[in-house]
């Protein structure tokens, strides 16, 4: 004991220096175990999340700062300015969100983590030179960018016009042409996704709008122009300004379409092919002309003549032409009565009544005359008029030589050309075989086929008969 005693004596400043030593380490880990332990509970000062100091906060607060600044930065506006259309959105309704959770948890850790790392960190935060900028993770979804890009497509608006009923009434509804626009839908989703990252900065404003123009390709002609519209709404306007007739000739109904029957016979067609100017036509539809005259008598049934007998005086009766309709000419005529293009034969000069306030509206139904098998001309061959009088016609005896020399040519084999027999039934004819004659319209043609001559017997004078022979063969 002595020894270790006299040793220490002797070596008293090493265990001065080695107490000393001690103390100072001990105060060290008693310090490093302080700062460790220095901002338990709160973030460490310096700590800044997009831009914002979050030092000081507790894990709650700190959840709080996050979420409110995410929310702020979805709620950003871009007002997009197009050519007719300014459409303003949030970042959120351009797909933007923000990862929240993952900034608290980087923002926590800051000094937490590792021994070294957490004595140099919290040293550097007890000093005041701690600056740990931790950035707010965002997602853009750029399907949802492009979809807001193409809503700023416009496709060009053609040139149209309709005629709209309601009622009785009936009006030209003009629809003015407008020129397509082509938006680079690639462009401004690339421009709207930099803007987005422009302002996702650290400290920059979240409550102002930022502005964005379209960027736009070269605008889109419409097929139908307004040179196309201008050449038809005189025409279509002319089609409403009241009713066209037309005037049946042969005693059946008269046609008259209204303004709105008008709109349903006449129509308003389109031919991008055509040149500039008549790609817009008023054209006719006979299909729905048929189906309005549906129930009007247009068709006449010719009446065939008949010869009767009273109070011993012959009286004709009948022998009127009939009438068939053609649908398609008229619809023609209609479409130019009522376009006022009509020329003088679509126009009807006499026959209109007077309380047409139009006249250059009507006109007369288009159609084919049938003509009866026996006319009242035919009958007045034979020698009646229009009064039933008897009146002296060329004739008498004429169709009894043709039967008869028909009748000698069919017996002897002759060919027979041409005949024609009576309209009438005579009893002392055969009937089908006799011939009549008139003049410079019915004949009678025989042909001399036989290896002979033939002859044939003609009236003398005075009653007598001589016989005309020498008829060379092939003689008509």
């Amino acid at each position: 004991m002595t020894q270790l005693k006299s040793w220490i004596g002797e070596r008293r400043w090493l265990v001065g220096v080695v107490a000393g030593v001690a103390v100072v380490l001990v105060a060290f880990i008693v310090a490093v175990v302080l700062l460790t332990r220095l901002y338990t509970g709160e973030v460490l000062p310096g700590v800044h999340v997009d831009g914002i100091a979050v030092g000081g906060a507790d894990h709650d607060e700190l959840a709080d700062i996050v979420t409110e600044r995410a929310e702020d930065r979805a709620s950003q506006r871009i007002e997009i300015v197009g050519e007719d259309d300014t459409i303003t959105v949030t970042h959120a309704e351009l797909g933007e969100s923000h990862d929240a959770a993952t900034a608290i948890h980087r923002a926590w850790r800051q000094g937490r983590q590792g021994f070294v790392a957490r004595l140099t960190t919290n040293v550097r935060a007890w000093r005041g030179n701690l600056d740990v900028q931790i950035a707010l993770p965002q997602r853009v979804d750029t399907d949802r960018v492009q979809r807001i890009a193409e809503t700023f497509d416009r496709d060009e608006q053609e040139a149209d016009i309709t005629f709209v009923g309601d009622g009785d009434d009936v009006e030209v509804e003009v629809t003015e042409p407008e020129l397509g626009v082509t938006v680079l839908t690639d462009t401004l989703r690339d421009d709207l996704l930099d803007l987005i990252d422009e302002r996702a900065a650290p400290n920059e404003p979240t409550d102002d709008t930022a502005t964005l123009d379209v960027p736009l390709a070269a605008p889109t002609e419409p097929a139908i122009t307004t040179a196309d519209l201008q050449a038809v709404v005189p025409l279509a306007q002319e089609v409403i300004n009241g009713p066209v007739i037309l005037r049946h000739a042969v005693g059946g109904d008269h046609i008259e379409l209204s303004p709105v029957e008008l709109t349903e016979v006449l129509r308003i067609d389109r031919d991008e092919d055509a040149a500039e100017g008549e790609r817009l036509q008023v054209v006719g539809d006979a299909d729905h002309l048929e189906e309005l005259v549906a129930d009007l008598d247009l068709t006449v049934d010719p009446v065939e003549v008949t010869v009767t007998l009273v109070d011993d005086q012959p009286r004709i009766e009948g022998g009127t032409r009939g009438f068939e309709p053609d649908l398609d000419a008229a619809t023609d005529r209609v479409l130019a009565l009522a376009t006022g293009i009509a020329d003088d034969d679509d126009v009807l000069d006499d026959d209109v009544p007077d309380d047409v306030e139009r006249p250059e509206r009507v006109g007369e139904l288009p159609g084919a005359t049938v003509e009866p098998d026996l006319s009242r001309e035919e009958v007045k061959e034979l020698g009646i008029d229009e009064d039933g009088e008897l009146v002296s016609v060329v004739g008498g005896g004429v169709s009894q030589m043709a039967t008869t020399l028909m009748n000698a040519a069919w017996f002897a084999g002759i060919e027979v050309i041409q005949f024609q027999p009576h309209s009438l039934d005579f009893e002392r004819y055969p009937e089908g075989r006799e011939a009549t004659l008139a003049w410079d319209a019915i004949d009678l043609v025989i042909e001399n086929d036989s290896p002979t001559a033939s002859s044939s017997p003609l009236p003398r004078p005075r009653g007598s008969w001589r016989s005309a022979s020498g008829a060379p063969r092939g003689l008509r």
